[in-house]
């Protein structure tokens, strides 16, 4: 009876991390409030005392202080908002979140491997709610005149207003970018992570 109860555990402990390797995306991404903004946010990296998160530069405002990271109240000790891309970086207490996060990290190799139909999975909080949007690769670097630079183009349905921030997968759940926009119907605007990480280097963060 023992042998079978520790076969049928390690079966269930098998189950659970392999749905956990197939969502890698579900402790990599927080709701973010900034005063009057709300979207979402990537945990980016992790340093001795802070998380460093990356979202929208529309969703954080001029001068955040204070957020509130998935419920809860947090210090922003610094920020960085860029003044090249809608992109800001926030470095909030690791003490002050509710539970820990996976990083990112900043690896361009998912997003290099890209082409025109690949798969995606843009992942966030909308409304209270987890939400996971289907999408596909429509271009992975064209000029968009209503940002004023290259990002990547993706078709994807059930996108909502008040997503910006979200996390940006492919198909094997690497990281590959973040949303910042979209045309209300099922055309996005996502923020490669190549890009993300040019301005992490040049907000003076990179390389501490």
């Amino acid at each position: 009876m023992k042998k079978k109860c520790f076969v049928a555990s390690l079966v269930l402990a098998c189950i659970i991390c392999s749905l956990a390797a197939c969502k890698p995306e579900q402790k990599q991404v927080v709701s973010l409030v900034i005063g009057s903004g709300s979207g979402n946010a990537v945990v980016l990296e992790k340093e001795e005392e802070n998380y460093v998160l990356c979202t929208a530069a529309h969703v954080v405002g001029q001068e955040p202080k204070v957020a509130v990271v998935d419920g809860m109240q947090v210090t922003v000790e610094e920020y960085y908002i860029s003044p090249n891309v809608d992109l800001a970086f926030l470095k909030v207490p690791i003490e002050e979140t509710e539970q820990p996060y996976q990083v990112t990290g900043m690896d361009t190799a998912s997003f290099n491997e890209l082409s025109e139909g690949d798969g995606i999975t843009i992942y966030g909080f909308w409304g209270g709610q987890e939400k996971r949007c289907k999408g596909s690769v429509l271009s992975c670097w064209i000029y968009m005149e209503d940002f004023g630079y290259h990002m990547l183009w993706a078709k994807a349905s059930d996108v909502k207003n008040g997503m910006s921030g979200c996390g940006v997968f492919d198909q094997q759940g690497g990281f590959i970018g973040i949303l910042c926009g979209g045309d209300g119907k099922e055309e996005v605007a996502v923020l490669p992570v190549s890009m993300i990480e040019a301005e992490w280097k040049n907000s003076g963060y990179g390389g501490r």
